[in-house]
């Protein structure tokens, strides 16, 4: 029996009777079966066979597709390799296409089969089977038929149900076939748009946010950082509603992306005055993002950041070139290659230039150092300095050893020129934490080149100087030292930049609040000054002042030997309250210091300030300073100054130069210099009175009525202290108090206080008011205990204002001095009568000289002595005593009305009665002798129309006994 041989089925051409698709070699095919006659088709039927058996139509093998059409018969695609045949004619060698066999050989009629259980073929389709493939006697090849058929009804029953529904929904309604090829249509120019203007929408949808950056660490070559941001998708910021809601839909359909980075990302930086240049490589990780509208995408990983050496230092130069006053314009392009993967999609982007402009704001060109400290030793050789820096915090992890510094400044051309050597200590920076780095150096002798004047008249010195004074801002340039230390310290890369590039640096120095004079002040002598007031018709306070002065001090920049004078110095100062203007000063004439310092104890300067002009706009402000001065109050409201120094020649060991428009800010006087005048613990003012030794030359009535009396006086003074003191037409008054109730005031016209060791005379008018019974009281009590000559008077005083609205009345409205212990006035006598003032000024009493007792006639003659030049004294002495160690010696009541003239005078006998037993025999024993008695009167006074009661108690009058 001959072996079964199964049929070889390759990939078959679409076309029928074409080679096979391998092009593998053809091979003999043992035809199945006999050829036999076809049937002619009954009556009825068109000439097409519609039947399995019969079908024009070649089938696909397997691994060919169909293109589509629909399979008529499922015979037509049992596949050759599942037929097996238990012998085979062989009176036909040609080889037989696998099409053929399905297509064109026909089978004898057998009797029909049953079907076996479950299988998908009905008796009918065997019975009704016209041309059987194979006849066999075996069950195998049955089972194989119709595993096969089974096969080939379920692919057909799918191929029919999808063609069918084509059919019915696209050909036989055209219309809808267009509108959807439109679609289509639309579909794909939306597509297109989007993908043409893809990067210009993704840069307003995509809202991308640097959290931080941090360096972990820093090598030779670069960075590692540690890169945490986020990115937030939201189509509504596209500019075109369109694009965005074509993105939306778009991007439901992608989901997210996951950008794979081939290689290094190239970052490339230009701008103004920079020219571009590759500046470093950096090498992200994957990185996914989400394109869903509305959706963050949290992206943290770490990258290597490599610099590219020889493009640095030509970057730092042109941002060194930048002026930072002004925003710099830079652009950074990111060129990189990546893989776009998404669920569905894979492709290369190939070269991508990312193009970033950005504008650098000059507070971010701003230098990341703050000096907070600075510590200068000056001495004749040289400066020596040490410092502390703040450096802001930084997001990065650094340890640095340390480094030397070349410092220098810029010259007349703009570039660096060598003024010193710094060192900066060990120091590590901890990531977003202040950083404190100390520093120190040397200044020797300026160079020459750099006291030159330049083109704009000023030296380069002077302007380093000027800004560090006016601005506050320390301007130099550094790079490190080529030494080996520094390579062995610092990172290849940032070597290289540091000692071939001069950077320069603007570092805030801060003030500290201010230059405190006061901590620094041991003591002050004003050897010589001068105040003249001038008369301005506004309400300021106009005044010209010079000084002379010696002043120790204790200054922090001066610990070894250092001497220095400043002359030619001219400025102008703003004094201050707070924040308010309250007055202002300028030089006239040149003005100097000469300093001095020895081992860097006590700094003495001899200061001249020659010819300054005040204006002071606040009186009120400067009479509290003064009150609060001269009765020894802290003040709370001290001035500070703003000097603005127009010019000063210094002339040092190390420097000689002239310095111009410098500005010293916020000159603060501690309570130190409150303190400074000696008054050796007496209250100054009080110091100040008994120091002047007053003495009352002239004393004139003016006009007087019943409650009031006014009276021009001229007093002698000697000056103490070392001021010249002009008011011109200026006026000064107060008012006086006694026991706290006004009764009068004194005022002062043009005074003049000259500074000489000689007497001068002062004028003054001082007028008596008692217009209540307190007033009148007080007044009668004061006049009583200054006639009587007592030495603990204390009265007060306050400033007044003569016509409201001057700038020094403004001032005098605010001084108060509410106890001064009032000195012994004298009164100046005829010269002819030098022997009564020596009794005077024995026993205090300006009007009781001395008094004549007479023992036979039992009177006493008195002698007086009335100051008013022009006006005589009406007396009513109403009672008298005279007492001696307690006993009362004589008293006489209701003694009469007496008119005393100007000058000294001898009164009438008044009769009196002698007081006790003993002391009669005290006078008996006295006779011509004399007593030191205390006298106690009770008289009423009257000068011209002003009447007052006057209690007198005098000690240590003379009394003569006389028979």
């Amino acid at each position: 029996m001959p072996s079964t041989e199964e049929s070889q089925g390759g990939k078959q051409s679409p076309d029928h009777g074409q080679e096979p698709a391998n092009d593998q070699p053809e091979t003999h095919r043992t035809p199945i079966g006999s050829p036999v006659q076809e049937e002619t088709p009954t009556v009825g039927e068109t000439g097409t066979d519609k039947s399995p058996g019969v079908n024009s139509e070649p089938p696909k093998t397997k691994g060919i597709e169909n293109d589509g059409l629909p399979q008529t018969s499922p015979v037509q695609n049992i596949q050759s390799s599942s037929i097996r045949a238990s012998s085979t004619p062989k009176d036909d060698n040609r080889d037989v296409p696998g099409d053929d066999i399905a297509g064109e050989i026909i089978i004898p009629k057998r009797s029909p089969r049953h079907v076996r259980a479950n299988s998908i073929l009905r008796d009918e389709d065997l019975q009704n089977e016209m041309t059987p493939l194979l006849e066999s006697e075996g069950s195998e090849s049955y089972v194989a038929l119709e595993e096969g058929l089974h096969r080939q009804l379920q692919a057909s029953s799918r191929s029919r149900g999808v063609y069918g529904w084509f059919t019915r929904t696209f050909c036989s309604t055209p219309w809808l076939s267009w509108l959807v090829l439109t679609l289509m249509v639309i579909i794909l120019l939306i597509l297109l748009l989007v993908a043409r203007n893809l990067p210009m929408l993704l840069d307003q949808a995509f809202v991308s946010q640097l959290h931080s950056v941090s360096v972990l660490d820093i090598n030779d070559s670069g960075l590692t950082v540690h890169v945490v941001g986020s990115t937030y998708v939201d189509y509504e910021n596209i500019s075109s509603r369109f694009y965005g809601k074509a993105l939306k839909v778009i991007a439901l359909f992608i989901g997210g992306v996951t950008v794979v980075p081939h290689d290094a990302s190239r970052v490339f930086v230009s701008g103004q005055g920079i020219k571009r240049a590759h500046a470093l490589n950096v090498y992200p990780p994957d990185i996914s993002v989400d394109l869903i509208d509305h959706r963050l995408t949290e992206y943290d990983f770490i990258s290597d950041a490599l610099f590219i050496q020889d493009s640095l230092p030509g970057i730092v130069e042109d941002l060194m070139k930048h002026n930072r006053s002004t925003p710099l314009p830079v652009t950074v392009e990111i060129d990189f290659t990546s893989d776009i993967t998404t669920k569905w999609l894979h492709f290369s982007t190939g070269l991508v230039n990312i193009h970033e402009d950005t504008i650098i704001s000059p507070e971010r060109m701003a230098s990341p150092l703050t000096v907070e400290t600075i510590d200068l030793d000056l001495h004749n050789d040289g400066v020596a300095l040490n410092g502390t820096l703040i450096l802001e915090a930084l997001p990065m992890k650094l340890a640095l050893d340390s480094v030397d510094w070349d410092v220098a400044i810029a010259d007349c051309d703009g570039k660096p020129s060598h003024l010193g050597v710094w060192n900066s200590a060990p120091f590590t920076i901890a990531p977003n934490k202040l950083t404190v780095v100390n520093v120190g150096g040397t200044i020797p002798r300026v160079p020459q080149h750099l006291l030159e004047p330049c083109k704009d008249g000023q030296t380069p010195f002077n302007k380093f100087v000027v800004k560090i004074s006016n601005e506050g801002h320390l301007d130099v340039f550094i790079s490190a030292a080529k030494t080996l230390q520094n390579s062995q310290n610092l990172p290849r890369w940032l070597y290289n930049i540091l000692t071939s590039v001069d950077v320069n640096i603007d570092i805030p120095v801060e003030s500290q609040g201010g230059l405190s004079m006061g901590n620094m002040l041991t003591s002050v002598e004003i050897t010589s000054m001068d105040v003249e007031f001038l008369k301005a018709s506004s309400g300021e306070l106009h005044l010209n002042t010079s000084c002379e002065f010696n002043a120790s001090m204790v200054l922090p920049i001066l610990k070894n030997d250092f001497e220095a004078n400043l002359s030619e110095w001219t400025s102008s100062v703003d004094i201050h309250d707070g924040n308010a203007t309250v007055g202002t000063a300028s030089t006239v004439l040149s003005s100097g210091l000469a300093i001095k310092s020895e081992h860097g104890n006590t700094t003495s300067i001899i200061g001249v300030l020659k010819r300054w002009e005040a204006k002071i706009s606040d009186g009120a402000y400067f009479g509290d300073l003064f009150s609060g001065w001269i009765n020894e109050q802290n003040s709370k409201r001290l001035p500070s100054l703003d000097a603005d120094i127009e010019q000063v020649k210094i002339e040092s060991g190390f420097l000689n130069t002239t310095l111009e428009n410098l500005s010293i800010k916020n000159i603060k006087f501690g309570r130190e210099f409150e303190l400074a005048h000696e008054t050796s613990g007496e209250a100054f003012f009080d110091w100040l009175l008994r120091e002047m030794n007053i003495s009352i030359s002239t004393i004139q009535l003016i006009q007087s009525g019943k409650s009031w009396v006014h009276f021009g006086i001229e007093a002698e003074i000697s000056n103490p202290l070392p001021l010249n003191l002009q008011l011109n037409e200026e006026q000064l008054a107060f008012a006086f108090l006694f026991e706290d109730v006004e009764i009068g005031n004194v005022t002062f016209d043009s005074l003049s206080i000259p500074r000489t060791s000689k007497r001068t005379r002062v004028p003054a008018h001082i007028k008596v008011s008692c217009s209540n019974f307190e007033e009148r009281n007080a007044a009668e009590k004061f006049v009583s205990l200054v006639l009587s000559g007592a030495t603990n008077i204390t009265v007060g005083a306050h400033g007044k204002s003569v016509d409201g609205h001057s700038g020094i009345g403004k001032m005098m409205e605010r001084i108060q001095i509410p106890e001064i212990a009032l000195p012994r006035l004298t009164f100046a006598h005829p010269e002819d009568d030098s022997s009564k003032s020596n009794q005077e000024l024995a026993h205090g009493s300006p009007f009781l000289i001395e008094a004549i007792i007479h023992i036979l006639t039992s009177e006493v003659e008195l002698l007086v002595f009335n100051p008013v030049t022009n006006q005589q004294l009406i007396v009513d002495l109403l009672s008298c005593q005279a007492i001696y160690e307690g006993q009362v010696l004589a008293f006489a009541d209701n003694a009469g009305v007496m008119s005393i003239p100007p000058g000294i005078f001898h009164t009438k006998r008044i009769p009196y009665k002698v007081g006790s037993g003993m002391g009669g025999d005290i006078l008996r024993r006295t006779l011509n002798g004399e007593l030191q008695v205390i006298v106690k009167s009770d008289m009423m006074v009257q000068v011209d129309n002003f009447t007052g009661q006057v209690l007198l108690q005098i000690k240590g009058v003379t009394a003569k006994v006389r028979l």
